[in-house]
């Protein structure tokens, strides 16, 4: 089955699109850790992929019991205290697939 994960940004935040080739930051000169993730992340069935103004959105082919690493990379543009959203995962074939993750709390972005 595929699953639609969406993450949602708060208004001082913004997504760096990975296919733009004018794009200010690059997963790939990240450090090791990131790179961990991003080796991770090309072992997933991503189906799609959209990096849009206010969200991150993927379809991914899930199978039980196998997780699926998600990287994606945002840039504080308003300095502030931001509330940072609950990723979001459901099917549109099963519904009764749903879940919604827990918030990694308060960003705070300093001028």
């Amino acid at each position: 089955p595929i699953a639609m994960c969406r993450m949602r940004w708060s208004a001082g935040l913004e997504l760096e699109n990975q296919n733009l080739a004018d794009s200010s930051a690059s997963l790939p000169e990240s450090g090791s850790e990131v790179q961990n993730l991003l080796n991770q992340m090309q072992q997933a069935d991503i189906q799609y992929m959209e990096f849009r103004d206010d969200r991150f959105v993927a379809a991914v082919v899930v199978n039980e019991g196998q997780p699926v690493t998600l990287v994606y990379l945002a840039r504080a543009v308003t300095p502030g205290t931001y509330q940072l959203a609950q990723p979001q995962v459901e099917s549109m074939y099963a519904p009764q697939w749903r879940a919604t993750g827990a918030s990694e709390g308060l960003l705070i972005v300093t001028p």
